[in-house]
């Protein structure tokens, strides 16, 4: 069986484009919170998962997994993926991770849901998105769930 330890989340009224921050920061704020919260430690966690909505369209940055490693240098080597799914990109990452630990390939997972979409025009955005009805620049936001097989 595998359970939430906890998490943690960014508030999404904030804009960090007019906070000068990147989707890099943004995401290393929450795995950080996310770890505080849990009282876990980067060598805690086995696997990462990232849920992302067409973060390579609208910040220009796919490689999502590799932003557990840039956020801290203790998680380098440790495998990662990112997994698209609109708007349940999220949901698609949790299922991954827990699928990652019932197989007994890991046993603690972080997973981490990215908002990007402020990181461009609504116009760009728009485009990015196959939307016309984005009218303006939107907040960002990102949460960090970490799961576990408890013996």
């Amino acid at each position: 069986m595998v359970y939430i330890l906890g998490g943690w989340q960014s508030d999404f009224k904030r804009n960090w484009v007019r906070e000068g921050m990147e989707i890099a920061d943004g995401f290393a704020e929450t795995l950080t919170g996310g770890l505080e919260a849990t009282e876990l430690e980067p060598g805690d966690i086995d696997v990462g998962h990232v849920g992302n909505f067409v973060g390579d369209l609208f910040a220009g940055q796919g490689m999502l997994g590799g932003f557990f490693a840039l956020s801290d240098q203790r998680f380098d080597g440790m495998p990662a993926s990112r997994h698209e799914g609109a708007c349940a990109s999220g949901s698609l990452a949790i299922l991954a991770a827990m699928a990652d630990i019932e197989s007994g390939r890991y046993g603690t997972a972080a997973v981490l849901g990215l908002g990007a979409d402020a990181q461009c025009s609504g116009p760009d955005g728009g485009r990015a998105s196959g939307c016309r009805g984005l009218g303006g620049p939107r907040v960002s936001g990102c949460a960090l769930c970490l799961a576990a097989r408890l013996f």
